[in-house]
């Protein structure tokens, strides 16, 4: 084809071929081998030349019209022809810097990718799928409040292979700073519990973590050792417990109650339902991985446990939901509004104040409760295992591979021993004399329990409705 001074306008102009096969190519009179190529849906310039020293000419794109222009097209084809004069191959030199370019690039999106924020963003929707979730919620919350947080985390949008131990211990010496010693060691376990699952094999490699930064980073190095709470009520102020329990209604007072008879986790009384009860087996059992345990967790109701069970579902009008105890006909567990902690402390110093005027009561918390049934029940059944197993707490080491037995019959006469021994505080019978010397605990099974009748404000164990 006859060479033409190529120009923008001329290029312009130029209709596309009907299709790939008639498509056709125009060289320019200005540069001899440099020439626009119309295809059926572009156009390109290309170079014709001998590349690397080969014996035969061979055709290159140099770009596509318009986006790169014919003045700039020339410019390329006159530093190309120079560099084949001189025996170098500019395309290959282009192919480089290309790639080179493509590698700038996926890094670029490889750290945008791999910060800290992005990946923790990916343990948080990891979290649910775990066997024991029960803390995810909580652990979701700690995650954005402390570390998604830009006001508060500096380094969140930093490349996680970039992030340091300095970078972290700053942060947690911040959340201590404020005075929360208890808050700052548990979010020190959560990273450390998130950078060992960023270093797997496939995810390390992705994301460019060549080392875990804060292996070494331990609370007790922060000067954050766990403190062991030995907090547990003693005799006096059981019976205030019971009082002030007594005094609220349902489902408070029936909740604060079933803590003290139980000595499950707040959380699992919390939610407990009554599709998980059986009361005529005397029964309430915990789904595995709502709990701490992997497998279910049965607990063996005493029988003033279940009276006051079987008084609550009375007095629930019909079509009440699935929770026990609910502020919402059932539809929801009960929550734990901070008013209720403070309400119940203010009326348990004036119980306490009735019992014993003037004396001191230390701060307790509701797993002191807790505590205080598992200290409680160790004289009675004589037996840790039992005790242990009564709470919750699972076999260990060989015993939990080879001893499957449940003490049902055992938990039950416990619970029940448990119980009497609370009506008597209640009431005023237990003498600290037999509370210190402990033989009136260990009883088979309860006799008559103070059960009031079905119309009267307090449940079968105390607690009003």
């Amino acid at each position: 084809m006859e060479k033409t001074h190529l120009t923008d306008r001329i290029i312009e102009r130029l209709p596309l071929a009907v299709s790939a096969r008639y498509r056709y190519e125009i060289p320019d009179s200005s540069i001899e081998n440099l020439a626009i190529r119309v295809g059926s849906k572009s156009k390109t310039f290309t170079l014709t030349a001998r590349f690397g020293g080969s014996p035969n000419p061979t055709r290159r794109p140099l770009g596509r019209f318009p986006k790169m222009s014919t003045a700039k097209a020339r410019q390329i084809a006159d530093s190309w022809n120079d560099k084949i004069k001189r025996g170098l191959n500019p395309a290959e030199e282009e192919a480089r810097k290309r790639e080179k370019e493509a590698r700038k690039q996926d890094e670029k999106l490889l750290r945008e990718r791999s910060t800290f924020a992005s990946v923790i963003g990916d343990y948080i929707v990891y979290l649910p799928s775990r066997e024991r979730n029960r803390a995810t919620g909580k652990l979701v919350g700690n995650i954005q409040r402390e570390f998604l947080n830009p006001d508060r985390n500096p380094w969140m949008n930093k490349p996680i292979s970039q992030v340091t131990d300095s970078d972290v211990s700053s942060r947690i010496a911040a959340i201590a700073d404020r005075g929360a010693r208890g808050q700052a060691r548990e979010c020190l376990k959560l990273l450390r519990t998130f950078f060992r699952w960023a270093m797997l094999p496939h995810r390390r490699d992705a994301i460019g973590l060549a080392r875990n930064p804060i292996a070494d980073l331990t609370p007790s190095l922060m000067g954050l050792p766990k403190k062991t709470r030995s907090r547990h009520f003693g005799y006096l102020e059981i019976q205030a417990y019971l009082a002030t329990a007594a005094r609220f209604e349902y489902p408070y007072g029936s909740f604060a109650r079933a803590l003290i008879e139980m000595g499950q986790r707040r959380e699992e009384t919390a939610r407990m339902r009554w599709s998980h009860l059986d009361l005529e087996r005397k029964v309430w059992t915990i789904p595995g991985g709502t709990s701490k345990p992997e497998t279910d967790h049965v607990v063996h109701l005493s029988d003033c446990m279940v009276r006051m069970l079987k008084s609550i579902k009375s007095a629930q009008v019909v079509g009440h939901g699935d929770y026990v105890f609910s502020s919402s006909h059932g539809q929801r567990p009960i929550a734990k509004p901070s008013w209720f902690k403070t309400e119940f402390e203010k009326k348990f110093r004036e119980e306490f104040e009735k019992i014993a005027p003037g004396a001191f009561i230390r701060q307790w918390t509701w797993h002191d409760v807790r505590r205080t049934v598992r200290t409680q029940l160790e004289p009675i059944v004589a037996r840790g295992e039992v005790a242990e197993a009564a709470i919750g707490h699972g076999k260990t080491g060989i015993e939990r591979v080879y001893n499957l037995y449940s003490y049902a019959r055992e938990l039950r006469a416990a619970f029940n021993a448990w119980s009497e021994k609370l009506r008597k505080i209640s009431e005023g019978t237990l003498t600290l004399d037999d509370w210190e010397d402990r033989k009136c605990a260990r009883i088979p099974s309860i006799p008559n329990c103070a059960l009031s009748p079905a119309n009267s404000s307090t449940s079968s164990c105390g607690a009003r409705r």
